[in-house]
């Protein structure tokens, strides 16, 4: 799928195999972990694109590119000092002096402590980087292209990040942040110590790959059992379809084979919104209702939507339609670190999108079981 904006890549960063690396890193909990990838990911893209928003910062976000993107091709051992270089220089070149209130409030949001949200900062900067640099080497886009090309998602991601975020990010610059050494030698020194052995086998190496030939590759979710073949997310065929009726029973069978989805036929939003119409609420309380009968199942929550709008539209109708569908099942009682939602734009039609009734069928919410213990 080619990538029409960078919010297409969150969904690389929060696959099980790139949570564990993660998670590893920096000695937190794969839940936490997870919970705070789905934080500070945005508030990094975020950071990219308010840059790009002047010539001056665009400019410098140009180099950064060039000189901070790791290639698919060009992919460095995981201990190299160039790469942990490279991921403060992009960081700090993003950021500026804001770069402590941003990790500050990334703590306040995430629990996670201030070295934990900056080490994840320097691990994802230089795939982002690596991905504009390949989008603007193939589309040959000027410094004036990449700001437009990052014009286009930053309203979804003004509401993605929390309001503290969001200020953090738009503030003058005021100092350095006071967690960071001064020389840059000492700071190489101690994430080397602090990084090596943890970092091996970084998510990039586990298979999944960001980036080909310019392009965004399908989700990969790795399987509940880690030694057969990964399962390619969102597409299944029409027989792995189930209603959200069927959920409840699908669970009480148990032994099923993940992940499984459930489409929902009732939760419909109003023409280019994320506004429910009335409706919605048999559907969702059956899904609350399985989930707290089951309370060892995590889900995924996925918008799909039609080709109507452009792509990054697409993109950010299904997001909010997502998180919207997420936060109707957390009102309902269940823990929000069993759920995740993620949109999935105009990616995956399951119908023609040529006629009224083909486009209705492409807009839906899918709700994917992706791991299950029978107790």
């Amino acid at each position: 799928m080619a990538a029409e904006n960078i919010l297409g890549l969150t969904q690389n960063f929060l696959l099980p195999t790139s949570v564990e690396k993660f998670s590893a890193a920096i000695g937190e909990s794969l839940e936490k972990t997870k919970l705070g990838l789905k934080s500070v990911i945005p508030a990094l893209l975020l950071g990219i694109v308010t840059k790009a928003q002047t010539q001056n910062g665009a400019e410098v976000l140009v180099n950064l590119v060039h000189q901070d993107g790791i290639e698919e091709d060009k992919l460095p051992s995981e201990t190299e000092d160039s790469y942990l270089d490279k991921g403060t220089d992009a960081v700090q070149g993003i950021f500026g002096n804001r770069l402590e209130g941003v990790v500050s409030s990334l703590e306040n949001t995430t629990g996670i402590q201030n070295p934990g949200i900056y080490k994840m900062l320097i691990m994802a900067a230089p795939l982002v980087m690596g991905f504009l640099d390949t989008k603007m080497k193939h589309e040959s886009l000027s410094t004036s292209g990449l700001m437009g090309f990052l014009d286009e998602p930053k309203t979804a991601l003004k509401k993605i990040v929390s309001p503290d975020i969001l200020q953090k990010i738009s503030v003058p610059e005021l100092r350095r942040p006071s967690y960071l050494p001064q020389e840059k030698s000492f700071i190489w020194m101690m994430l080397v110590l602090l990084m090596l052995g943890t970092l091996a086998g970084f998510w990039w190496f586990s298979g999944e790959r960001i980036l080909k030939n310019g392009k965004i590759t399908q989700a990969v979710i790795g399987p509940v059992n880690p030694t057969s073949e990964p399962l390619v997310v969102p597409y299944f065929s029409p027989g792995d379809i189930l209603t959200i009726d069927q959920m409840e029973s699908f669970l009480q069978s148990g032994g099923a084979e993940l992940p499984q989805i459930f489409r929902f036929e009732t939760v419909q939003f109003e023409a280019r919104s994320e506004k429910l119409i009335p409706g919605f609420e048999g559907e969702l309380n059956l899904a609350a209702k399985a989930l707290k009968k089951f309370p060892l199942i995590t889900v995924r929550v996925e918008g799909h939507t039609d080709s109507i709008e452009s792509e990054a539209r697409s993109f950010e109708f299904s997001t909010l339609r997502a998180a919207k569908v997420m936060d109707q099942l957390i009102r309902r009682g269940i823990d929000p670190s069993r759920l995740e939602s993620i949109g999935m734009g105009q990616s995956a039609p399951i119908a023609t999108n040529s006629t009224e009734e083909g486009r209705a069928l492409n807009q839906r919410i899918d709700l994917i079981i992706t791991s299950y213990k029978n107790e």
